[in-house]
């Protein structure tokens, strides 16, 4: 069975290469006889295209069309031509030289008004700024590429835009992020079955289980890639799932299975001259080398990883190897040399992996769904002014027709017959308009409700957006599996927002209350939880009331950037489990603590009387500390359970009522407690409206 398999991809191979040679004959015979000028452009381009992966071969057919484009003045063909410079130069890692004429490319057919070739320029700079390490102008172009292949409605585009922006994503560690365009370009490509897109991004998703360790997800996603990528005889494709194998080995300490599938992605990277590619390779040669404790031939497989990602200045993966080059160079005695890579790995981390970074482009593509939303609200404004237009005209009209009316009155004695033959007329016309008005008013109610819909539909994916921030209920659940999440947000985002991190034996856990609630709200929350992310990444070993006093500072120094004073913050409770003790370190801004013991009593850490933000009276948060029992269930909430209005009396739930609640049902357990929540707030509220986003976490040890 396996001989006949392997026989039929081996006809496949010859049958698809055959074919593939021929069509490029054909191309490369029209572009060197065709007589009209379009049409021996277009062959060239579309060479080009064919033998993509052989780039030695056609850098010079490249640079010949850029010239014989311009010489006839053909400046889409030049942008194209700059645009496939642009896939070289990335093809062969040197960055510097493909974000140049990608630029060319976007200005040429700029002017060329190419709204396809425009994208595709976009797409690369995406790619050319993620290899570089600039993620917030990878971010920024991948969504001008978006907008412009959205409105052409070309989804080969939209998988190429996709793919780029989860990549950006993926390179700063946002996974959730990450998985949402993957999984986006994922659904596209099975629709218009491209099984190149789609091997590609079951190969990028098998990239994200395998660095967080998800073997099994990550090799069968592998699979899924490679089996398409044989099928479809993509040589570089195949390297990269090759080298993923190598990789998923070398981290399960299987060294020789590890070293058998890098030499093979080693051997088709080289095929195709992919420098990014090389560099993997090499690198994952020197770490296995490394872990086999020869570290004299580590340090030689490095040093060639290194040359390869300095040619295509790939600072990522230049950070990277620099620790395992130090590493090597320590077990050999020569700590100069390590001093020097640690030192040049620490440089290279500050100025890429930084949650500031992080912030930016997450900041970016919020403020960039919100202008969606903004122009879809001035639609909506200027509908709601035509109609009431409409209604203003018809008014008008109305009241000339009482006038025209009572003139007829008036001289109905000498009018006669005549006149009468006048109403007929004037009220068929009347009639007339009456129906067209009718007409127009539908037609802006249905526009109206068009807008409605898309405004709606835009806070729906900034909602998307705003769950990235809240760490997945898997994750709560496995440092704190006896606990429940009530969150309810007001709108549809909210203010509201819980959060999660980890140093070691110790938990960081948030629940926190911003400024305002709907799309204001959500744009502080990741403001503010950007401000924590950077906060415990260089704090986190401090005591809970200082770490809170530098998220302050973080925050305030954001929105100070701002033209405007801007007040806005947060009220929150902060948490440190120190699992290894059983202590918790807690410090709070307006949002205290409930501690409920075993024998339902019930203790209290009253906050600070200050937000996370500007304040006049700022003080020092204070630090607390309690030794915790087995038993002991953690109570963290915002205001908005409390300041809901409902009962008989409309009046607000308040403090004392729901610690009442909470004792009487803390003997449930953690999911009957959720529950039980839920239903006292939504009886209490009833039809009144809800005022603030609500949120509340138990926590049982």
């Amino acid at each position: 069975m396996m001989n006949k398999l392997l026989l039929l991809i081996i006809f496949f191979n010859w049958s698809f290469g055959w074919s593939q040679k021929l069509n490029a004959d054909s191309l490369k015979f029209q572009m060197q006889n065709e007589k009209n000028d379009s049409l021996r452009l277009d062959a060239r381009y579309h060479y080009i295209t064919i033998l993509r992966n052989d780039y030695l071969s056609t850098k010079n057919i490249i640079f010949d069309g850029i010239q014989e484009a311009k010489e006839l003045k053909n400046f889409r063909f030049v942008g194209n031509f700059n645009n496939q410079a642009g896939i070289m130069y990335n093809q062969k890692g040197d960055n510097d030289s493909a974000l140049f004429y990608f630029q060319n490319g976007l200005n040429y057919l700029t002017f060329a008004r190419d709204t396809l070739g425009i994208g595709a320029a976009y797409v690369g700079l995406s790619n050319t700024y993620r290899n570089l390490g600039d993620y917030t102008n990878s971010v920024k172009t991948g969504l001008e590429a978006e907008k412009i292949f959205i409105a052409a409605n070309n989804n080969s585009g939209l998988t190429r835009t996709y793919n780029s922006i989860g990549l950006a994503f993926k390179q700063q560690k946002d996974y959730e992020k990450t998985m949402y365009y993957y999984l986006k370009c994922l659904d596209i490509s099975i629709l218009n079955n491209d099984e190149k897109i789609m091997a590609g991004i079951y190969s990028n998703i098998a990239g994200v289980h395998l660095e967080q360790h998800n073997y099994d997800s990550g090799n069968y996603y592998n699979h899924k890639a490679l089996q398409l990528r044989i099928k479809n005889n993509d040589v570089q494709g195949m390297a990269i799932s090759y080298g993923n194998f190598g990789i998923t080995f070398l981290d399960l300490g299987q060294l020789d299975s590890a070293e058998y599938y890098i030499n093979l992605a080693l051997e088709k990277m080289q095929q195709v001259n992919y420098g990014y590619g090389l560099g993997l390779s090499y690198s994952s040669l020197g770490k296995i080398t490394q872990a086999k404790n020869n570290h004299a031939d580590a340090i030689m497989w490095f040093k060639k990883a290194e040359k390869y990602f300095q040619d295509g200045n790939f600072l990522g993966e230049l950070s990277t190897l620099s620790v395992s080059i130090a590493k090597s160079y320590e077990a050999v005695g020569n700590y100069k040399e390590s001093t020097r890579y640690l030192k040049q790995h620490i440089e290279f981390k500050d100025s890429l992996f930084n949650d500031e970074k992080l912030k930016e482009s997450q900041r970016y593509e919020l403020e960039f769904r919100f202008k969606e939303k903004q122009l879809a609200d001035s639609l909506k404004i200027v509908e709601r002014d035509k109609i009431a237009a409409i209604e203003a005209e018809k008014h008008q009209q109305i009241e000339e027709e009482k006038l025209a009316k009572q003139k007829l009155y008036t001289y109905a004695g000498v009018a006669g017959l005549g006149l009468c033959l006048i109403i007929v007329i004037i009220t068929l016309r009347n009639n007339k308009k009456q129906r067209v008005f009718t007409q127009v008013i539908a037609d802006q109610k249905a526009t109206v409700e068009e807008k409605n819909k898309e405004i709606t539909d835009s806070i729906t994916y900034a909602k998307r957006i705003q769950e990235a921030i809240l760490p997945p209920q898997k994750l709560v659940e496995k440092h704190f599996p006896n606990s429940f999440i009530y969150y309810q947000p007001k709108d549809i985002v909210a203010g509201d927002f819980y959060w999660l991190a980890q140093s070691e034996h110790l938990i960081y856990f948030v629940v926190a209350d911003c400024t305002g609630h709907g799309v204001p709200g959500a744009m502080v929350s990741v403001v503010c939880s950007n401000a924590l992310n950077q906060t415990i990444k260089e704090f986190g070993d401090l005591a809970p009331g200082i770490i809170l006093d530098k998220v302050r500072d973080s925050v305030i120094g954001t929105f100070e950037k701002s033209e405007e004073e801007v007040k806005d913050g947060m009220d929150i409770s902060f948490c440190i489990f120190d699992l290894k003790n059983n202590l918790l370190k807690w410090a709070g801004a307006n949002n205290p603590l409930w501690i409920v013991k075993s024998d339902n009593s019930i203790v209290t850490l009253s906050p600070d009387r200050q937000p996370i933000g500007k304040y006049a009276h700022a003080t020092a948060f204070t630090s607390h500390e309690i030794q915790l029992e087995k038993g002991d269930t953690i109570y963290l909430f915002t205001d908005g359970f409390v300041d809901q209005f409902g009962g008989e009396k409309g009046k607000k739930y308040k403090a004392a009522n729901l610690q009442k609640t909470i004792l009487k049902i803390n003997p449930l357990g953690l999911h009957e407690q959720h529950d039980a929540l839920k239903n006292s707030f939504n009886t209490w509220k009833g039809d009144l409206e809800q005022v603030d986003d609500v949120c509340i976490v138990g926590i049982r040890f």
